[in-house]
């Protein structure tokens, strides 16, 4: 009888930025990401991102593409560097097959004047019922999201 090998999973790994926010300082733009349980502020796509007592769980609930479907994810904050402006945290599970992921926001310097936003995600096997390239554009959406709103949030404050 012939032994059949497991399958190799292929780990992805993907990191999006946003475009340049034109007259956001790095600092002025981490006032607002690095608020975590806040991240529907910078994120209108995001219904609502709550505190849960278990474990220091947060969850994030969403809708995608239009959908009326609410999908839901929880995660966990692993690090908060606010001297690099960036944080980790691990999704652990969900309603839309978002589970064992470790993801990091940052908000990344382009000269003294100007930031960029960075989303990275590592996946330790393939995720069930999505493809690289449409995580991939969902993550580049959610980037070119914040940005704007980072954008707007500091014009209307400079009025």
């Amino acid at each position: 009888m012939q032994q059949v090998k497991p399958q190799q999973l292929q780990k992805w790994e993907i990191t999006v930025r946003s475009s340049k926010l034109q007259g956001v300082k790095p600092d002025q733009a981490w006032s607002l990401v690095s608020d975590y349980y806040g991240i529907h502020k910078i994120l209108p796509s995001i219904t609502s991102a709550s505190q849960k007592v278990d474990g220091g769980l947060r969850q994030i609930t969403f809708s995608m593409n239009g959908s009326p479907q609410t999908h839901w994810f929880k995660d966990r904050l692993v690090n908060m560097d606010h001297k690099v402006r960036s944080y980790t945290y691990e999704i652990g599970e969900s309603n839309c097959g978002l589970e064992k992921i470790t993801s990091t926001l940052k908000v990344v310097p382009v000269g003294e004047d100007s930031c960029m936003v960075e989303w990275s995600a590592i996946a330790g096997q393939p995720i069930q019922g999505w493809t690289k390239s449409e995580l991939d554009t969902q993550m580049q959406a959610l980037a070119t999201e914040a940005a704007k709103t980072i954008e707007k949030a500091f014009r209307a404050s400079t009025k």
